[in-house]
This record gives C-alpha cells, structure tokens and sequence, in this order.
C-alpha cells in the first residue's frame, strides 16, 4: 500500500512538473527565441524549437496520463493532455506561411542609387540592407527583430538605409528599433526618393560582387530566407 502511495505521488509530481515546462514555451516564446539567436542557433530551428518542444512534453503528459487512469476516459483525458498544450501554443504564437518564405526575387541592378549609397560607405559592402523609412512601424519591427540581431550575430554584414531624416531622426528610429550600433546611413536624395521598383517598405536588398541581386519585401522575408542570407545566398 505504502508502494503505491509512493508510486502515485511520483507520477503526480512528475505530472505537475511536466505541465509547467509545457507551456513554458508558450509564455517566454520571445525570451526563448532571442536566447536561441544570440547564441547562433539557426533562425528556422529558433522558430521551430518551441513548437517540438511544446508537443514532445505533451506527448509525454499524455502518456503518463494513459497509463494512469483505466476505462474508456482514459483515453478522453490522454486526447486532451496532448492537444490542450499544442492548440494553446498555436494560439498564443500562430504560424504564419509567410513564416516560412525564403525566396524573394532575383535582381541584376548595378546602377542603382541605394547601391551607389552603400558602397560610398563601404566599397567591399556583401551582405543584407533593410530599405526603411523613420515613419513606419513595419520598418522599426523588421530592424528590431531582424536586422539588430542578425548584425549582433555577426555572421552576416547588414545596413539599414533610412529614406530620410536629420540626426534627430536617425536617432529617435535607433532607439525605437532597438538597433543599438547596426549600421545606418540616410539616403543621399534630398527629397527622399528611393530608388526601388517596390511600392511598399521595408524592402530588404541582398548586395553581393558590387550589385544587387535579391530582393525580398517584408511578408517574403521568413526565417529559412535569414538562414539563406546567413550563409551569403549559397
């Protein structure tokens, strides 16, 4: 009797212990993928991570949970310990297709002024420029969560290119962005003109051997396109 006493207890708190850690991922997704970026883990892993995460725990629970009770509910319950985590997590940080985009679309450009600009300040410039205007809070996402640390990484070179603005400007963008020392340079037209054939920005540009040869907009940019410019487009 004691044996089993002793038995039950483990299990429960074996059970209790699994049902935090099942939604953890669900509560620090954010703290989870930052830790995961700043240490190197591959973007697409990063995203992915807490999802495998989340359903192995709950493949787990689920288990425990059959094992433990007997009749026909044991199955019902086994069922809902298993999707309950799952569709909590798809709830609280859904996927999206354009998640998982890593194809924008070739360019051949070699005379463009967004080019000129970039590599005026850096002749041997290979690497990703985030085309961003001061006023767009698309733009001040897209550099929080993807430019900044992509440069922290260091393991690609970027840019960020502002349409426009004053020191002012540049600085209140930084500091929204949270891009910290990513480097930026304002475009070089004095009525911020860019010279881009999108019509909606951000636009980010793959500069490679003195041209640019991709080009993404913001709902083609996913997490395997990260990996992609990470690893210089090859």
């Amino acid at each position: 009797m004691k044996s089993n006493n002793n038995t039950m207890l483990k299990t429960t708190f074996i059970l209790l212990a699994l049902q935090i850690l099942v939604f953890l991922p669900s509560i620090c997704q954010e703290s989870l993928f930052s830790l995961m970026i700043n240490t190197g883990t591959s973007w697409t892993f990063a995203y992915l991570a807490p999802w495998f995460f989340t359903f192995f725990i709950a493949v787990l629970i689920s288990r425990l949970v059959f094992q433990n009770l007997t009749g026909f509910k044991r199955t019902i319950f086994a069922i809902f310990a298993l999707l309950i985590p799952v569709v909590t997590y798809f709830g609280i940080n859904p996927i999206y297709e354009g998640d998982f985009i890593k194809k924008g679309r070739s360019t051949e450009f070699t005379k463009n002024q967004i080019l000129n600009d970039i590599l005026s300040e850096d002749p041997n410039f290979d690497g990703l420029v985030c085309v961003a205007s001061p006023n767009c809070p698309h733009c001040v996402e897209a550099v929080k969560t993807k430019m900044a640390p992509m440069h922290k990484r260091n393991q690609s070179k970027v840019f960020i290119y502002l349409a426009f603005g004053d020191q002012s400007t540049v600085e209140n963008f930084k500091k929204q962005s949270e891009s910290g020392q990513t480097p930026l340079i304002v475009n070089s037209d004095i009525y911020g003109a860019l010279d881009i054939d999108e019509t909606v920005i951000p636009v980010f540009l793959y500069i490679k051997n003195g041209q640019i040869v991709h080009l993404w907009r913001n709902d083609q940019m996913g997490y395997p396109a990260l990996d992609w410019i990470e690893s210089k487009l090859n």
